[in-house]
C-alpha cells in the first residue's frame, strides 16, 4: 500500500528524527490544524506500521556495533535460524538481502569474543550453516532518515552513535528502560512505568537523564520504504583508507543527496556503508560513479546490497546487551 496523501508525507517528515514530539508542535511546524495532524499520525500507525525507535549512542553504553552478512548453506532449516537469531538478545537489527549475501545482522557486544559466542551458538543448534561471511566492527553510525520527503528543507540534522564516546555509569532500572523503550510499540511513559514495574515520576527522570546524558540521541520514525514506493540499497566502499579526508569526502555526499539515509564507518573488509532508498534500481549507476569518483587518486571498489526487508529492528533489543553495568 503505497503511502501517496501529502498531509501524510507531510507529517512524517516533519516527525523523521523526532518522532515523539507534541502534536501540536508537529501542527504548527506544518501550519495546519492539530486535528489533522492526529488524524495523519493514527493513520500512519494503523495503516502503514508507523513505530517510534529510539535512537540510542551504543557508545555511551561502552557497546561496539558489528555488522555480520551472511548467506547459509541450506534452506531446510531457515526459518529456525531466522527465529533463533530474531530471539538472540544481541541481535539488534536482522534483515533480507539481495545480492552477494542473504541474510545481515547487527550484533550488540562489549567485547569482540561475543560476536563469536553468537556465532557459535547458531552454529551448535544448526550445525555449520554460515557460508560467504562477512564481519565488521563500526567506529560510526549516522542516521538522516528520508530527507527526500521534503528535500526543500535545508536543516535537517541526524542523530549518531560513536564507538569512540565516552561510557556513562547506567544501572539495572535504565537498561530496563532502554529495553522496553526500544521495543514497545507505546509512546507513552506511563505504560512503560507499568510495563516495568516503576513509578511515573522515577521513569520520566531516568528517560530525561539519558536523553541529557546522550544515550538517548532522539527517536526516529520507522517505516517500511515501500510504503513510500522506495527500495532500500546499502553500499559497502573499499578504499584501502580511513583517513578523515576520505571520510569527509564520503559523508559530503551524503549531505548533498537526500535519498541517502545512513553513513557509516567501518574497520574491516569495507571502510564506509551508505544507506539509500531509491525510486529505481537504475538510479544505483549514477550513485555508484559518483562514490567511485570521490577519491580520484585511490581505487574505490563499491558492493551493492539490496535490503528487501528488516526482519527485526531495534537500537536496544535486550537489557543483557551489557552484561556488566558500567560503575564510572
Amino acid at each position: 500500500m503505497t503511502l501517496k496523501d501529502p498531509l501524510l508525507q507531510k507529517v512524517l517528515s516533519a516527525i523523521n528524527l523526532k518522532a515523539r514530539q507534541p502534536v501540536e508542535v508537529t501542527a504548527k511546524q506544518l501550519r495546519v490544524k492539530t486535528h489533522r495532524v492526529q488524524y495523519a499520525r493514527r493513520t500512519l500507525i494503523e495503516r502503514y506500521g508507523l513505530t517510534s525507535l529510539p535512537f540510542i549512542n551504543f557508545g555511551r553504553l561502552g557497546v561496539v556495533s558489528y555488522l555480520v552478512l551472511f548467506s547459509l548453506r541450506s534452506d531446510k532449516r531457515r526459518s529456525q535460524i531466522i527465529q533463533a537469531m530474531m530471539r538472540h538478545p544481541r541481535v539488534g537489527w536482522l534483515g533480507e538481502l539481495a545480492g552477494a549475501f542473504e541474510l545481515g545482522c547487527a550484533l550488540l557486544v562489549t567485547d569482540v569474543t561475543q560476536v563469536g559466542d553468537f556465532l557459535q551458538s547458531i552454529c551448535d543448534s544448526f550445525g555449520d550453516v554460515f557460508s560467504n561471511r562477512q564481519i565488521t566492527p563500526r567506529l560510526t553510525f549516522e542516521w538522516f532518515g528520508r530527507r527526500y520527503l521534503s528535500p526543500q528543507t535545508k536543516q535537517h540534522g541526524s542523530l549518531t552513535f560513536s564507538a569512540r564516546d565516552i561510557p556513562v555509569s547506567v544501572d539495572h532500572l535504565d537498561l530496563k528502560i532502554l529495553t522496553t523503550l526500544a521495543n514497545s510499540r507505546s509512546e507513552g511513559v506511563q505504560s512503560i512505568a507499568k510495563e516495568i514495574g516503576a513509578s511515573y515520576p522515577t521513569v520520566i527522570r531516568r528517560v530525561r537523564r539519558l536523553e541529557e546524558s546522550g544515550v538517548i540521541e532522539g527517536y526516529l520514525a520507522s517505516i517500511d520504504p515501500r510504503h513510500l514506493h522506495r527500495e532500500a540499497y546499502r553500499t559497502l566502499i573499499q578504499t584501502g583508507t580511513s583517513s578523515r579526508d576520505a571520510t569527509a569526502r564520503f559523508r559530503k555526499i551524503v549531505e548533498n543527496d537526500p535519498r541517502a539515509t545512513f553513513f557509516v564507518e567501518s574497520i574491516g573488509p569495507w571502510e564506509f556503508e551508505i544507506g539509500w532508498e531509491l525510486e529505481s534500481a537504475r538510479e544505483l549507476s549514477a550513485i555508484t560513479a559518483t562514490i567511485s569518483g570521490a577519491l580520484s587518486n585511490r581505487l574505490v571498489h563499491v558492493q551493492v546490497i539490496n535490503e528487501l526487508r528488516d526482519l527485526t529492528w531495534s537500537f536496544f533489543p535486550s537489557e543483557h546487551v551489557i552484561s556488566v553495568i558500567n560503575k564510572s
